[in-house]
């Protein structure tokens, strides 16, 4: 899981840099429609874009302990004969995408 992480996000890394993108990592709060503060620090630009990264929601019902995030699959050895994926963020649809390429 780790591995894959790393090679995702060096790759976004790498893409950032190739298309002029700043990544800048902190606390963040606007101060006006082109300016934010992060980390105190004060920064200026046309456009901003605030990615705040995601964690699963374990939905509050009976049965949901028998169930698993989207976390879980990086830790799988084998894969499911089946799956049901509760979700409609990206994350839940790309998860998809991918266990049925892989025949799930």
């Amino acid at each position: 899981r780790e591995a894959y992480i790393d090679r995702a996000r060096s790759s976004y890394d790498g893409s950032f840099k190739r298309n002029g993108v700043d990544l800048i990592e902190g606390h963040a709060e606007f101060v006006d429609s082109h300016t934010v503060s992060v980390n105190g620090e004060l920064i200026r630009a046309k456009h901003i874009v605030i990615a705040t990264g995601a964690h699963p929601s374990i939905p509050n019902i009976p049965g949901a302990e028998l169930g698993g995030s989207s976390d879980d699959v990086f830790a799988w050895e084998e894969l499911p004969e089946s799956i049901a994926i509760l979700g409609a963020g990206y994350i839940a649809v790309e998860l998809a995408g991918v266990l049925h390429t892989f025949g799930v």
